[in-house]
């Protein structure tokens, strides 16, 4: 009796998709959806990987939970906008124009490599009143709840890898004189980036006051397998 009335109450809920086109088979459908979802997914993690964690992604990937938990969430909405793409389209909250836009899997493709500006659109909007400016709730909204944690999470993940990789050489280096850690970094600046960019991280190493903040300095620019090659662990 159970497993009847699901089985209709499934039939209904796809009965209400409502797709553009009617003879699209929901199973093409649903597989660009999931292709919208895998894209979504790489793009946001490699934003986070080729940004601000290029250097020490590798110190905590594979146990960083809310670095996956952030692009899944992001993965989702693409599923669901590409899902649902047509109704957004006719309704005019998203607009598609050029060269093969009206192909499934080219849509799927174009929703997950621009999901972060899909999510600024309204999918509603609440009026309290007659005079009250209606107030628009999206995409944005949902994942603001989720975001600015996911990302506090992320960075603590990556501290505390940084804190367990530099453990073993800050005994050795811990109780050196700074001035010795500092020449030794220097000596071993690579030559990449901007002149600008140069200046400004030696200003900072001069700076410093503490082998440790040194050390880390030099890990989070120029990453581990420089680190390893300049500092050793032996005593």
């Amino acid at each position: 009796m159970s497993l009847s009335v699901s089985l209709c109450f499934s039939k209904y809920i796809v009965a209400q998709i409502p797709l553009e086109n009617p003879d699209t088979p929901l199973r093409l459908v649903l597989l660009s959806s999931c292709l919208a979802f895998l894209i979504a997914f790489l793009i946001t993690l490699v934003e986070l990987i080729t940004g601000k964690y290029s250097q020490t992604i590798g110190l905590f990937f594979k146990e960083s939970r809310a670095l996956y938990i952030y692009g899944i969430i992001y993965g989702i909405f693409s599923f669901l906008i590409t899902f649902f793409l047509d109704s957004l389209i006719n309704s005019e909250q998203i607009k598609l124009e050029g060269l093969g836009t009206d192909n499934l899997w080219i849509r799927s493709f174009i929703v997950g490599l621009s999901i972060k500006g899909l999510m600024k659109i309204s999918l509603f909007n609440i009026t309290g009143g007659k005079a009250s400016e209606p107030f628009p709730i999206g995409p944005a909204s949902i994942i603001q709840m989720f975001e600015p944690s996911l990302l506090i999470q992320i960075g603590l993940d990556e501290f505390n890898a940084i804190e367990n990789f530099l453990n073993p050489y800050l005994k050795k280096y811990a109780s050196k004189d700074i001035s010795e850690v500092r020449k030794l970094i220097l000596t071993h600046l690579p030559r990449i980036g901007s002149p600008a960019y140069r200046v400004g991280l030696v200003d900072d190493i001069n700076e410093i006051q503490n082998v440790k903040q040194l050390m880390e300095i030099y890990l989070i620019h120029f990453g581990s397998a420089t680190f390893s090659r300049v500092f050793s662990r032996d005593t």
